[in-house]
């Protein structure tokens, strides 16, 4: 396990970070044992306190010049060598609707903690805005328990949350934040949360974001290419809700070197446009473990040149579509590398759900305990010559025990597997369903293996 994914196990844990993650050089004058709690709830009463600033939270007045007095109140001045500044308190931001109308900036600081009461800290953007949060090059910081809550109609804002290291305008690289327990409703952006710039490269890595969630982030006749509810790049995700993301082009864009996700919800996104749940963009390792979709059309696509190779790791996974995009592509392989997708179950729409691969690439493609109520109707008939597919185990659930109907569309002009024995009571191998693989259709029946 490299060094990163240490790092990643050692926030979940609750670990500090100079444990697990030893050998590194931090940019300020405290030892590596002496790293902060990031998930430490700061007492209220040492709090640098957005209303001591002025700040109203009655919606109607513009909170935006308090709120970043406080902020720049409790960074300080920045060191005199390294040009970062250093949180001398945690930012708190009490119950009440706080009217914004430009960003508030975060630039070239470490250990920052900013935090409400929750549901009821309201953050409400007004107007037009490139983000409501600018954070550009921040560490070892931790952003929780808030809402940024627009109305639908009165702000324009092309990312609710900004995260990101520009080193022409900031000193300190952006990486090991926290941001959990935040909810983004009802807000015109092109992005809830973007994480690193599209087309930037590594710029935001190690971070930890969880229980977060986006419910109706959308701006309407979007046409960037990137639109997605969370547009990420390095960092691990847990359990964060996206829900009714409509008009995005993904629900869940990645882009960067290593991701890990788990425990997601989405719910109503990626209607508009491609429509696309999960979308790896470049990636050399994305892995997603428990996510439910519903009211989706494609799930999964990989981008990426011809010469990229990837690992991706989808696993328990329930994906409920009532409605298909794309002639019915359920995967989209536009990238070279393995994908392995494990305990998926189809709840509505699979009878028409395919794979697909590039015909350049040289995919492989391994699919274990599948599980619809419908025959999946060319679920591999767009594989190429190249790419090669390995089911073991499907399971049909309105078949009767020990006899499964003729599953048409398992054609393919590339090399089929079917290692079995397979799970749910089929059992997959090598011409058991091809008089020739390639050519034939689902002729032959095969009785479960006991």
């Amino acid at each position: 396990m490299n060094r990163h994914r240490l790092f990643l196990l050692s926030l979940l844990l609750g670990v500090p970070s100079g444990i697990a993650f030893t050998g590194v050089v931090l940019e300020s004058s405290r030892a590596v044992g002496e790293e902060p709690d990031l998930f430490a709830s700061p007492p209220r009463s040492s709090a640098f306190n957005v209303r001591s600033y002025g700040a109203k939270g009655d919606s109607i007045a513009d909170d935006t010049d308090a709120i970043q007095a406080c902020i720049d109140a409790a960074l300080g001045s920045a060191d005199s060598k390294t040009k970062v500044r250093e949180a001398k308190g945690p930012i708190y931001l009490p119950s009440g609707k706080y009217k914004i109308t430009r960003p508030l900036k975060i630039y070239s600081a470490q250990y920052v903690k900013f935090h409400g009461d929750g549901g009821s800290s309201q953050l409400y953007p007004v107007g037009k805005m490139t983000s409501v949060l600018d954070l550009n090059g921040v560490a070892y910081s931790t952003f929780n328990d808030f809402l940024i809550r627009g109305n639908g109609r009165d702000e324009s804002i092309d990312d609710a949350i900004l995260h990101y290291w520009d080193p022409a305008t900031a000193y300190r690289s952006s990486t090991r934040n926290v941001f959990e327990k935040i909810i983004i409703q009802n807000t015109r952006c092109v992005t809830a949360i973007r994480i690193g710039k599209p087309k930037s490269g590594l710029q935001v890595d190690q971070g930890v974001y969880r229980d977060i969630s986006i419910e109706g982030a959308w701006k309407p006749g979007e046409t960037t290419w990137y639109q997605a509810g969370l547009y990420i790049g390095d960092g691990l995700f847990a359990n964060n809700l996206i829900h009714s993301a409509y008009n995005l082009e993904s629900s869940f864009w990645a882009s960067g070197v290593t991701v890990d996700a788990s425990n997601f919800s989405l719910f109503g996104g990626g209607l508009g446009r491609n429509g696309t749940d999960l979308n790896a963009h470049t990636l050399a390792y994305f892995s997603v473990q428990g996510l439910r979709s519903e009211s989706s059309g494609r799930f999964f696509e990989s981008i990426g040149p011809s010469s990229h190779d990837a690992l991706y790791n989808l696993s328990d996974i329930i994906w409920s579509a009532d409605k298909i995009v794309d002639d019915g592509e359920f995967i989209r392989m536009r990238a070279n590398g393995v994908l392995s997708l494990q305990n998926l179950q189809i709840t509505n729409g699979g009878a028409k759900a395919k794979i697909a691969a590039n015909p350049v690439l040289s995919s492989t493609i391994r699919l274990a305990g599948i599980v619809s109520p419908n025959t999946l109707d060319g679920f591999l008939s767009t594989l190429n010559a190249k790419a090669t597919a390995i089911v073991e185990g499907y399971y049909q659930a309105n078949t009767t025990v020990g006899r499964v109907a003729a599953i048409d569309g398992f054609s393919t002009t590339g090399p089929v597997q079917w290692p079995g024995p397979g799970g749910g009571g089929i059992w997959m191998r090598s011409g058991g369903f091809y008089s020739q693989p390639g050519k034939g259709k689902a002729t032959t029946l095969i009785k479960p293996r006991r």
